[in-house]
């Protein structure tokens, strides 16, 4: 087979969407998070991107702590608004409030 070159746009398709949270200025901050991707096995290592400009990146820094979190289909609009607001100028703290205690945890 002939190689195909694919230039930069190697991405791997479809990538799942996510809910980055963390603790900025303390206060629950979330923000959608598009770059997340398993990186090892053996240890368990996850790896994503965040602008150096966001929130998140700031209190990941800060604190060394975040979770990543898997929105189901009926949380689109929610997660939609995580990714468009920036938790610098709005407290997103209670925004998943509404899905607290049905979701399952693993």
């Amino acid at each position: 087979m002939e190689k195909i070159n694919i230039g930069t746009h190697g991405f791997t398709l479809p990538m799942p969407q996510s809910i980055l949270g963390t603790h900025y200025e303390g206060r629950t901050n979330y923000m959608a998070l598009g770059w997340v991707t398993r990186v090892n096995f053996k240890p368990q290592l996850i790896g994503i991107g965040v602008n150096k400009g966001h929130a998140s990146n700031k209190a990941i820094r800060e604190t060394r702590q975040f979770s990543i979190n898997f929105p189901s289909v009926d949380m689109v609009e929610l997660t939609d608004y995580a990714g468009l607001i920036s938790g610098k100028r709005t407290n997103k703290s209670g925004l998943f409030e509404p899905y607290y205690g049905k979701l399952e945890r693993h």
